[in-house]
């Protein structure tokens, strides 16, 4: 049996590691192994889902897909006594890391879902036929479009926490085909309820027609009172098709 929780610490950030260690036990068990759990809520053991491996190592990697969840640990110990298991805390949420880029995987490289979404009556992909880097996989985001209705992918609404007073400066990197109106990112902020905050401010420069890889800023936007989450917009209005890739949202000092 266990005498002491097992402790846990960490980066809690992805590209982070997180620690946790055995534990006291009464009775010298002999092996250890270890599993990972992701929760939606820090109370609340039946909020959590398992990670692979289902038997790893008292370390483990945080992963972009865990921003703004908690994680936790469980120990199963060995020895002449039989089988023991012990949960840790829960550590979390996961954020950005300090002074970092706060956008939730900007390059783009791992499947978009639950990080961005599309809205707006148009063709929208993960795409792997352009792409301005590849950290670790060759994918932008991309839009076509057929009408002249505006279309947007956007960054998850509560993914992107946002400070009162704080002052931000957003970029993203867009490609265009024979767009006939025009491309360009918007930004704006919502309360912690998920309700939008009016208004939404433009990029200055704004694309056309077929352009390479050009970066689209809204520099020093500054979060009203009331804001806790930021939010990207990578419109499109008009025909054509634009892809995005290396989001970025840092402080601005």
């Amino acid at each position: 049996s266990i005498v002491a929780p097992q402790a846990f610490s960490g980066s809690l950030w992805p590209g982070g590691t997180v620690q946790t260690n055995r534990g006291t036990w009464t009775d010298a068990p002999t092996s250890f192994d270890y599993q990972w759990f992701v929760c939606t809520d820090s109370l609340s053991p039946a909020s959590c889902a398992s990670l692979a491996p289902p038997g790893g190592d008292d370390n483990r990697l945080v992963d972009a897909a865990q921003f703004g969840k908690w994680i936790r640990s469980r120990v199963r110990a060995t020895g002449l006594g039989g089988t023991g298991v012990a949960f840790s805390n829960a550590l979390g949420p996961v954020a950005s890391q300090p002074g970092g880029n706060l956008a939730l995987d900007g390059p783009v490289d791992n499947e978009p879902s639950g990080r961005y979404f599309p809205n707006g009556p148009c063709t929208f992909s993960w795409a792997d036929d352009q792409w301005r880097s590849s950290p670790s996989q060759p994918r932008s985001l991309k839009i076509v479009s057929a009408t002249s209705d505006l279309c947007r992918w956007l960054t998850r609404t509560d993914s992107i926490p946002a400070i009162p007073g704080q002052v931000y400066d957003v970029c993203v990197y867009a490609k265009t085909q024979a767009v006939a109106g025009r491309t360009f990112l918007s930004v704006n902020f919502w309360t912690a309820g998920v309700s939008y905050i009016p208004a939404t401010v433009d990029s200055p420069l704004q694309l056309s027609g077929s352009q390479d890889w050009t970066q689209l800023c809204r520099l020093h936007v500054t979060a009203p009172p009331g804001a806790a989450f930021l939010r990207v917009e990578f419109r499109l209005e008009g025909p054509g098709t634009v892809w995005l890739d290396d989001v970025s949202v840092f402080t601005s000092n």
